[in-house]
């Protein structure tokens, strides 16, 4: 706990450690909201691997190259949590940019909005590898941006 969260432990003149559990509610709170989005990421993902109209499209040979079994006009991008979370070396970051979509990117926030780091994000089902050296411990917000538009935010900590 305190290398991940230094800030709620206390360590009293006797050298015992203490935990502020009133003040890790909010950590709580956000890991549950973040195991919502990605329940949520894993059902809309599954609804595309399972849906009829993917059955018709292999049937039909409308696939290209495993784009989730979508035609391009009914494409949509998504970005999903990072994994590990939290992290201390690297994380994996997974995402899809449709085939027509341009100028796509994952840009990385610090918690005020800073923005801190672009990657070029690819088409098709990828996956970005971040490394704990490009920043230091704390949390961040993560968002796939296509053309100027946001598509989505998550949020990954770093830990020491």
């Amino acid at each position: 706990m305190q290398e991940v969260y230094p800030q709620l432990v206390f360590e009293n003149e006797g050298g015992l450690l203490s935990v502020n559990y009133i003040g890790l509610i909010p950590v709580l709170v956000e890991a549950i909201k973040e195991l919502e989005l990605q329940i949520s990421d894993l059902k809309t993902e599954l609804e595309y691997c399972c849906s009829g109209e993917t059955n018709d499209n292999l049937k039909s040979g409308q696939i290209e190259g495993g784009n989730l079994g979508q035609e391009q006009t009914d494409c949509q991008s998504y970005l999903s949590q990072n994994r590990p979370n939290p992290f201390n070396t690297e994380t994996i970051i997974d995402y899809y940019v449709c085939e027509q979509d341009y100028n796509a990117q994952i840009m990385v926030f610090d918690m005020t909005g800073k923005l801190l780091k672009t990657y070029q994000a690819q088409p098709g089902k990828q996956n970005l590898i971040i490394n704990s050296g490009d920043f230091t411990p704390g949390m961040y917000y993560y968002s796939l941006v296509i053309a100027g538009n946001e598509i989505e935010t998550k949020k990954m900590i770093l830990s020491k």
